[in-house]
Parts: C-alpha cells; structure tokens; sequence
C-alpha cells in the first residue's frame, strides 16, 4: 500500500517541477539585469568609501538567507589601481590581513572578508567581498 503511494507522490512532484520549469521564464546562468550588477557595485565602493574606482565588473555573486541570517559573497574584476585602493580602504576599516590575500574584519554580529587576487605586472585584478549578518 504505501508503495503505490510513494510514487503518486514522485511521479506528481515530477509533474508539477516540468510544468514550472516550462511555463516559468528564467535567464540563463550568467545574465544578469544591468540595474541588480549596478547595486552590486555601488554597495561595495560605498561600504569602503572608495569612488575612485572605473570599470569595476561584478564577475560572481552568491546570497543565501536563512533563519540563521545571510551570506553574501560578491566577486569584482577591477583595475590595479582600485584593487589597491580597495586593499587601503579595507585596512582603513579596520579589516587585519591574514592569509593569501585575505582580510578579515571581525565582528561578531556581521563579521566580513575581503581577498585580493593580483599578478606582478597585471592591469587588472579582482578581489572577493563576503559577508554575514542577521
């Protein structure tokens, strides 16, 4: 008896998943709207007060919320100039270097962390922002 059950159950979430997934438009991974990679950019040169930067390009993002709270992780291609002026703005916040171009900022109700990827002679870098919080 429970067998014939279990599979009405499967075969109808089955059913119900193709019908989303057909009638529900969605983007391709990777297209983002322009206005939500605008915000994306603008939250991090406001949070470290840095308008000196051009052509920052958001290149990743992640975001989780929970009943635990959020994690955000924002991933940014910059030039050299910006990365460093990001590097100086994080050590101004207060954020402490750690390991592998890592900085932290500890806190205990949001704490953050801001890694730098750079190459000797590059034009370009990119650095990663993440975050938690309530």
């Amino acid at each position: 008896m429970k067998a014939p059950l279990f599979a009405i159950y499967v075969t109808l979430a089955v059913v119900i998943a193709v019908v989303l997934f057909v009638l529900i438009p969605s983007q391709e991974p990777g297209d983002a709207r322009p206005d939500v990679l605008d915000e994306q950019i603008m939250l991090v040169m406001d949070a470290f007060a840095v308008d000196s930067c051009e052509e920052v390009r958001v290149v990743g993002s992640y975001k989780r919320t929970d009943a635990e709270g959020f994690r955000q992780m924002l991933a940014y291609s910059a030039p050299m100039p910006c990365v460093e002026a990001m590097r100086e703005a994080a050590i101004a916040r207060g954020f402490a270097e750690g390991r592998g171009g890592t900085y932290v900022l500890e806190n205990e109700t949001a704490p953050e962390a801001l890694t730098f990827y750079t190459e000797p002679g590059a034009t370009r870098g990119a650095f990663e922002w993440e975050r938690t919080g309530q």
